[in-house]
C-alpha cells in the first residue's frame, strides 16, 4: 500500500479506521520518507505500508503531523474495481464489465481527475504471453498508432467516463464477444501533474470466457532477483530511467511482467520501427523485448544490432549474468520447452528466417523451411530437443579435490596449533587416488607433456574482513616479483624449489601451516586449484575458524542471485561466484613494490583487491578510467541491472556493516575514479611516500567524514529510498 502526500513539519503518522464513526488507530509498519529531487527536498512524502495483514487499500485514512497537527496534508491513492460477473466466476458473451476508479485523498480534500497529468486505463489478455493482446474491443479504443490516444482509455478526456462527484470514475467496457478465454488484466496508471514523481499503477484481474485463472510464465520474483533495488524498493528496467520523463516513469516497471504487458503485448501501445511493414510499426511483444534485451551481445541480425537505428541498439553490450541458455532462470514452468514458437525462439535466434525464399541478407534459412504458423514447431522441437539444446553442461573436471583440516577441539584452531591441510586428488572418472609423486612440474613450461601438470596450488587467506595470505610459505615470504600468494605443491623440476611445508603419502599431500597464534579470530579459507596438462583439473575450498566459533559474515555475497551457477575463469578452474575463493588471488596484501599505479599490473596487489575489481566491473559504464579495472578485459559497457547505489544487493548480510562503516580509498575510488575524486582521496590521506600512493605506509582519514554515523557515510550518500531518488541517467558519462 502506498500513499503520497504534501507536508512541511513532521514526523508523520498514518492512521486508519474501519468505519466512518470508528476510532482512528495508527497503521503498524508505515514508513514515511521525503521524496527528493537532485538531493533537494520537495515537500512530498511517500508512506509505504508493508507487511502481512495490512489492507491492500485503506478506505478511511488520515495523515497526522506530530509537529503541526493543524496543517493540511494532502495524501492520495486510488482503488480499481471491476464489477462481478452474473455467474460469479467469469464474464460471458454479451456481458459488459464495469471498471470503477475511486480516487482517495485524506478525508476528501479535493484531489480529482483534473489533478493528474496521466490517468489512463489499459487492459490486456489472456495471460499467455504468445496470446496476450490489448483488449481493444472491450476498451472501445483505437489501435491506429497515428491517433491519440491509441490502445488505452484516457480517463481524463474520454466522454464515456461517468463521474460521481469528483472522485469516482466509472467506465463501462463493451460487451464480451469473441475474446479468447482466460485471465485479463485491467491496469490504471495515475501521475500527479503537480509533481510527476508521484505516480501509481494498480491492477485488477478479470476472468473472461472461463473460470479457470491462468498461471504466469514469469513472476515478479524472477525479475526482482536482478532488477529490484534492495534499498530503493524500485524495479530497474527501461522506464525507471530519467529521460522519457524528467523523474522516470518508475511505476511502469513496478510490477513486472504484469505492468509490462499493459503495453508490450501482441497488439499493444508499445511498438518498434520496421520500414518493411505497412505503417512502419510492429507491436513490441513482451517475449520479443525481454528475450532480445537479455540476449544482448548474442544478437546477430543487423536490424537489431545497428548502432544507429537497431531495434536493440541500446542493449547489444548486454551479457546475461547467468548463462542465457538457463531458461528456468526466468521461467517458472516448462512452457519454454513445450510450446516453442517462431517469436519466442526467433527473438534469441534472431537471424533465422521462417519465410519463403529468397532468404534476406544476414539471415539463415530455417531448417524446416517456410513456416506460416507455430502449429508444427513442436513436431521437430519437442520438449526433450529444446531442453537438450539449452542444456548447460556442468564443467567437466578431470579430478576431484578434497581438503581436510581438523582442530583439536573439533570447532576452531587456537594459539599453539599449527594446522595441517590434507589434500587428496582423485581421478574424476575412475575414482582412483592420484599418487602425489605423479603431480610433477613440466620440464618446459611451454610444452607440457601428458604426465606433467600445469598447476597445483594451495592458497590460505583471511580473515573475511580484510583478507591477506596467511600461514603458508608464500604468505610469510612474499615474492616481490610475483602477484599471487600461491604455494606450489607439485614435484618441482628443480628440487631446490620444493616448498619445505609439503610432504606426501601414497595418496595425499600434507601442507604444514604456521601456528595460528598471530592471527585475529575469525573465518579463514583454504583453496586449492589444479590443472593437469590441459584444463580443467579441479578445485576445492574449505573455510575454517580461528579463535572463535562465530563465523564472520561475508563483507559481500549474494552473487548467485544474478549469476546463478555461472563460473569465473571458466577456461581454467571454473570456480563458482564465491568471494572467499576470489580473495585467494584478489587479496589485500601488496607484495610487488616495484609496481606503481593501477595501469601497471594492478599496482602489485594479487589480481587487484576484490573490492576494487568488483566495484569497478559493476560500475563499468560510468567509470572515467574503465581500463584500470582490467587491462585485458573491457568492462566499459557493463551496466548493473539496477541502480548501483543499492549497496545491500551485494552487501546483503545485515550483520556485516563494514561497507557503511569502514570506507577506504580502494573500495570508494573503484567507482569514484575521476581525477577530482582520486585527488580528494589522496589529499585526505597521510602518505610519507607520495610517489607510491599504495605502498602500505599510508594513513587514511576516510572514517572522519564517511565512517559510522558520519554525515557523509556510505549509507547516507547512497540513500535512494529515504528519500527516493530517481536513478542516474544510464548513459555514458563521457
Amino acid at each position: 500500500m502506498q500513499i503520497l502526500f504534501h507536508g512541511t513539519t513532521g514526523p508523520f503518522r498514518i492512521q486508519t479506521k474501519t468505519a466512518i464513526d470508528a476510532a482512528w488507530v495508527d497503521v503498524t509498519g508505515a514508513i514515511v520518507t521525503e521524496v527528493k529531487e537532485n538531493d533537494k527536498g520537495t515537500g512530498v512524502f511517500t508512506a509505504l505500508i508493508p507487511g502481512a495483514g495490512v489492507p491492500e487499500d485503506l478506505g478511511f485514512y488520515r495523515i497526522v503531523s506530530e509537529g503541526d497537527p493543524t496543517s493540511e496534508l494532502k495524501g492520495w491513492t486510488f482503488l480499481v474495481r471491476v464489477s462481478a460477473p452474473l455467474n460469479g466466476t467469469h464474464f460471458v458473451q454479451g456481458e459488459a464489465p464495469i471498471v470503477t476508479v475511486t480516487i482517495l485523498d485524506t478525508l476528501g480534500q479535493g484531489i480529482s481527475k483534473t489533478d493528474f497529468s496521466s490517468l489512463n486505463l489499459y487492459m490486456y489478455g489472456p495471460q499467455e504471453t504468445l496470446l496476450a493482446t490489448t483488449a481493444a474491443k472491450l476498451l472501445n479504443v483505437s489501435t491506429d498508432r497515428t491517433k491519440t490516444p491509441h490502445h488505452y482509455v484516457d480517463l481524463k478526456s474520454n466522454t464515456a467516463v461517468e463521474m460521481t462527484g469528483k472522485t469516482v470514475l466509472t467506465y463501462r467496457l463493451q460487451p464480451v464477444t469473441d475474446e479468447l478465454p482466460g485471465t485479463y488484466t485491467v491496469g490504471v496508471r495515475a501521475v500527479l501533474a503537480a509533481d510527476e514523481i508521484q505516480q501509481m499503477l494498480k491492477f485488477a484481474n478479470v476472468q473472461i470466457g472461463t473460470a479457470t485463472a491462468e498461471n504466469p510464465v514469469v513472476t515478479k520474483a524472477q525479475c526482482a532477483a536482478c532488477h529490484e533495488g534492495t534499498i530503493s524498493g524500485k524495479m530497474y528496467m527501461h522506464h525507471v530511467d530519467v529521460g522519457r520523463s524528467p523523474v522516470g516513469s518508475w511505476s511502469l516497471d513496478y510490477q513486472p511482467p504484469t505492468s509490462c504487458k499493459l503495453c508490450h503485448n501482441n497488439d499493444g501501445y508499445a511498438a518498434y520501427n520496421d520500414a518493411s511493414v505497412t505503417g512502419g510499426k510492429v507491436p513490441d511483444a513482451l517475449v520479443l523485448r525481454v528475450h532480445g534485451v537479455h540476449m544482448g551481445e548474442g544478437l546477430k541480425l543487423a536490424f537489431n544490432t545497428n548502432s544507429v537505428n537497431g531495434n536493440f541498439k541500446s542493449y547489444t553490450p548486454v551479457v546475461f549474468p547467468s548463462d542465457v541458455r538457463n531458461c528456468t532462470t526466468c521461467h517458472v514452468d516448462d512452457r519454454w520447452k513445450t510450446q516453442p514458437s517462431r517469436m519466442a525462439c526467433g527473438s534469441c535466434h534472431d537471424n533465422v528466417w521462417f519465410g519463403p525464399t529468397p532468404v534476406p541478407d544476414g539471415m539463415v534459412q530455417h531448417t524446416g523451411k517456410k513456416q506460416t504458423t507455430d502449429s508444427m514447431c513442436a513436431v521437430c522441437h519437442d520438449a526433450d530437443t529444446v531442453a537438450g539444446y539449452h542444456k548447460v553442461t556442468p564443467p567437466a573436471f578431470k579430478q576431484v579435490v578434497q581438503l581436510a583440516m581438523t582442530p583439536a577441539n573439533g570447532k576452531f584452531f587456537v594459539a599453539g596449533e599449527a594446522p595441517k591441510v590434507t589434500i587428496t586428488i582423485t581421478d574424476a572418472v575412475t575414482g582412483q587416488a592420484i599418487n602425489p609423486t605423479n603431480i610433477v612440474e613440466p620440464l618446459i613450461s611451454t610444452n607440457v607433456q601428458p604426465n606433467e601438470w600445469m598447476r597445483a596450488n594451495l592458497f590460505v587467506s583471511g580473515p573475511r574482513g580484510d583478507t591477506v595470505p596467511v600461514l603458508t610459505t608464500a604468505a610469510s615470504k612474499p615474492d616481490p616479483n610475483h602477484y599471487y600468494a600461491n604455494n606450489d605443491f607439485r614435484v618441482r623440476a628443480n628440487p631446490a624449489n620444493e616448498d619445505p611445508r609439503v610432504s606426501r603419502t601414497a595418496d595425499s599431500i600434507i601442507y604444514q601451516l604456521d601456528d595460528v597464534a598471530t592471527l585475529a579470530a575469525g573465518t579463514y579459507t583454504a583453496f586449492v586449484e589444479i590443472m593437469p596438462n590441459a584444463p580443467r583439473g579441479g578445485w576445492a575450498q574449505l573455510n575454517f575458524q580461528v579463535g572463535t566459533t562465530n563465523v564472520q559474515p561475508p563483507v559481500a555475497g549474494n552473487c548467485t542471485s544474478c549469476h546463478g551457477d555461472n563460473r569465473m575463469h571458466d577456461g581454467y578452474f571454473a570456480v563458482t561466484f564465491t568471494p572467499d575463493i576470489c580473495k585467494a588471488c584478489h587479496d589485500y596484501l601488496r607484495q610487488a613494490p616495484a609496481k606503481i599505479g593501477w595501469a601497471n599490473a594492478n599496482n602489485g596487489f594479487g589480481a587487484a583487491p576484490l573490492s576494487r575489481r568488483v566495484h569497478g566491473v559493476h560500475y563499468g559504464r560510468y567509470l572515467d578510467k574503465p581500463k584500470e579495472v582490467h587491462q585485458q578485459v573491457d568492462y566499459s559497457e557493463t551496466i548493473f541491472p539496477m541502480d548501483v547505489r543499492n549497496c545491500t544487493k551485494c552487501h546483503a548480510d545485515p550483520k556485516n556493516t563494514s561497507w557503511n562503516e569502514k570506507p577506504s580509498r580502494l573500495a570508494c575510488m573503484a567507482c569514484h575514479d575521476s581525477d577530482a575524486a582520486v585527488a580528494h582521496g589522496n589529499q585526505m590521506t597521510y602518505d610519507p611516500t607520495p610517489g607510491d600512493s599504495w605502498s602500505g605506509d599510508e594513513t587514511e582519514s576516510c572514517e572522519i567524514c564517511h565512517g559510522k554515523d558520519a554525515e557523509f557515510n556510505a549509507k547516507a550518500v547512497h540513500s535512494i529510498f529515504n528519500p527516493y531518488v530517481p536513478p542516474y541517467v544510464r548513459e555514458p558519462v563521457k
